[in-house]
């Protein structure tokens, strides 16, 4: 049996400069280094290497360590399992948010695309009277516990919903930093 680490994967996905890989260029690679590929994960066309999405030293050590390679593998992590990570502390998971936001143009969608379950999570949403993820993920998590019917449960299972699209809250800086506006945002005339 022969192992092929998460660093040889992003290489081979590296050499290829899309960061994309066909299933044929994905069997061959094995196939060269003696494995004999009977069920091979290949990424969709539309999921990139990590490496794409232009991280620090240290994020993308983080990254290689936790043998993460593919863009949706990163997206189904939550926080507490990025910050469990060795060497990974708040500023590289806030770094790891903001490229995957940047790369998904994540905060141009509706917050309707949000999965909430609960009516009060619903409710919450609502109320803040905001149309898109960018400005909710400028929120802090003390700004939502101060909304009316919002507790801790309300916001763990939002910040659950903004975690699967890649995204969490506490992000005003980086938000700002961008440039992001809302796409109807028309600015203000003097």
């Amino acid at each position: 049996m022969i192992t092929i680490t998460a660093n040889q994967i992003a290489r081979l996905l590296n050499m290829n400069n899309r960061g994309t890989i066909s299933e044929e260029d994905f069997e061959r690679f094995l196939w060269n280094r003696g494995a004999e590929v009977v069920k091979v994960f290949v990424p969709q066309d539309s999921d990139r290497s990590v490496h794409t999405l232009g991280l620090s030293v240290r994020a993308n050590h983080c990254l290689s360590k936790a043998g993460i390679v593919f863009i949706s593998q990163l997206m189904k992590l939550n926080d507490n399992e990025i910050l469990n990570w060795h060497n990974c502390g708040r500023t590289t998971l806030k770094e790891i948010r903001v490229a995957l936001a940047r790369t998904n143009t994540v905060f141009d969608k509706k917050i309707t695309i949000l999965q909430v379950y609960s009516a009060r999570a619903q409710n919450c949403l609502a109320k803040l009277g905001f149309t898109y993820v960018g400005q909710l993920v400028m929120m802090t998590d003390r700004d939502m516990l101060r909304q009316k019917n919002c507790g801790a449960k309300t916001l763990e299972e939002i910040k659950a919903a903004l975690a699967e699209i890649g995204t969490s809250l506490n992000l005003k800086d980086e938000v700002m930093r961008l440039g992001w506006k809302p796409p109807d945002w028309r600015g203000l005339t003097p």
